[in-house]
């Protein structure tokens, strides 16, 4: 007789390929940002959940966005994106500067031509996809399940969540806002594993002090808004 399978509990045997095929070298690398020097701090490794903070003002959405250009165009990947602190037709200027590396609006510098921001729309067609809550605050299930769309119709390889606080921050019954946090930090990651993407959540810090010089100081992950778990996840 055979024991009959639980699902859930494995043993070693199950896992006896996918271990020889680490061995082998066959297993998923880290991917580069297009930035040589960021490079040797960070690359963007498949299936895995990130989190960017900093300064408010400081250039985060367009930092990810620059990511974000910069693998579609060394590593073909494609984006799923929720932003919806910007209109998504202002997303789509930025980009195109990001593509083109000319400004969209005229000033001191040469702009790019119609021409050129028609190529750029192009190439941004089938890499870049934009999930749009018309009339409300989605929850973290509903963007979720656009995503999910997103990786059987587009076969999307990321996504960026640009902020956290535009998601609806609902929690079920006497739930903790700690809580809910880390509960929807383990949802993001255990999608990101399921269906191997790589997702940002851009996530504001909490009101800052400026130091003794007037500046502010680099935000930690402790910083974020909300709860320890943002650092402790």
């Amino acid at each position: 007789a055979k024991p009959f399978p639980i699902d859930g509990l494995y043993g070693v045997k199950d896992y006896r390929q996918e271990v020889l095929s680490i061995y082998d070298g066959n297993y998923q690398k880290p991917t580069s940002t297009g930035f040589t020097e960021l490079d040797e701090f960070y690359q963007v490794m498949p299936s895995t959940f990130c989190v960017v903070t900093g300064i408010p003002n400081h250039g985060k959405s367009n930092f990810i966005d620059q990511i974000a250009v910069n693998m579609a165009v060394n590593h073909s990947w494609k984006f799923a994106i929720f932003s919806p602190e910007h209109s998504t037709a202002n997303h789509i200027r930025r980009l195109s500067e990001k593509v083109v590396e000319l400004p969209f609006d005229i000033g001191p510098n040469e702009r790019m031509s119609k021409q050129q921001l028609e190529q750029a729309m192009a190439f941004l067609q089938d890499r870049f996809f934009f999930i749009e809550a018309d009339d409300k605050i989605p929850d973290i299930n509903w963007l979720l399940s656009r995503v999910r769309h997103a990786c059987f119709r587009h076969g999307i390889n990321g996504v960026i969540i640009d902020p956290y606080n535009e998601i609806d921050a609902k929690r079920d019954g006497n739930k903790r806002e700690d809580e809910h946090i880390r509960d929807l930090i383990s949802q993001c990651k255990q999608f990101c594993r399921s269906h191997h993407i790589a997702m940002w959540m851009v996530a504001h810090p909490a009101k800052m002090q400026r130091g003794s010089d007037g500046a502010y100081p680099p935000p930690s992950l402790y910083d974020i808004s909300g709860s320890a778990h943002w650092n402790n996840m």
